[in-house]
């Protein structure tokens, strides 16, 4: 696995000491794309001797239990991908001081906070640009100032960059400007949503959403955690551009 170094510290930590922290219970966070999905499934497969864990996550991805290797027999493990998306969250709390959960979201305002306090909060981090050549050289193996253009336009995750390596691998005079892939990691999108508040002002959600024909799933789970992070927006109950970054 590479990056998330303080996430493999932690599950390092439990396959060296061999005790799962049943009073504990994991929480992964991050905009989108950094690899919360993989990164539970990762840690499933480090901790478990399950022979179909990948079918199992994938054809219930709400919620799947796990049999977890000898060692660790005796505490049971749930998986719960998008677990923003689940109702019902009073049915976990009976077992989260038995039972070893580990949960992932992009929105972490959107859980009960009963539960929110029941799990140790791990945020991902943007991975370094050193990072991203790395997964894009194992997996196309570009020359590298392929690598370093792709790098220069990603988001800092690698579902993005990944997105961008494979057109390039069908065809690699592909125009990635022209397909909305600029420098710095902007997109088409950030631009529309820009333009929209420069003329609007401050709106809500579904304003933007409505003004841009942007899906408001997109503006914000992709737009604005980017657009955030680079200060060029403040959302209290409304968005706000900041006009000293604009």
């Amino acid at each position: 696995m590479i990056g998330q170094h303080r996430l493999q510290l932690f599950i390092n930590n439990i396959a060296v000491t061999r005790i799962i922290p049943t009073e504990i219970n994991l929480l992964l966070t991050g905009k989108a794309g950094l690899g919360k999905s993989h990164s539970i499934k990762w840690i499933a497969n480090a901790l478990s001797n399950h022979p179909e864990l990948e079918d199992c996550i994938e054809h219930h991805p709400q919620l799947a239990t796990i049999d977890l290797c000898d060692r660790f027999a005796d505490v049971p493990m749930h998986i719960i991908d998008e677990v923003h998306r689940v109702e019902g969250f009073e049915q976990f709390y009976p077992f989260m001081l038995s039972h070893f959960f580990i949960a992932a979201t992009n929105l972490p305002e959107d859980l009960p906070e009963a539960f929110r306090t029941r799990c140790i909060h791990l945020v991902l981090e943007n991975y370094t640009k050193e990072e991203l050549g790395e997964i894009v050289e194992a997996k196309y193996g570009f020359e590298p100032n392929v690598i370093a253009d792709l790098v220069s336009r990603s988001r800092g995750t690698p579902r993005d960059i990944l997105q961008m390596a494979s057109l390039i691998k069908i065809n690699p005079r592909t125009d990635l400007k022209a397909l909305g892939y600029f420098i710095g990691g902007f997109r088409g999108e950030d631009y529309l949503y820009i333009d929209y508040l420069k003329v609007i002002g401050s709106a809500s959600l579904g304003r933007i959403s409505a003004g841009t024909n942007l899906d408001s799933t997109l503006i914000q789970e992709y737009v604005e955690p980017f657009l955030l992070e680079q200060g060029i927006i403040s959302i209290t109950n409304r968005r706000n551009l900041n006009a000293d970054k604009v």
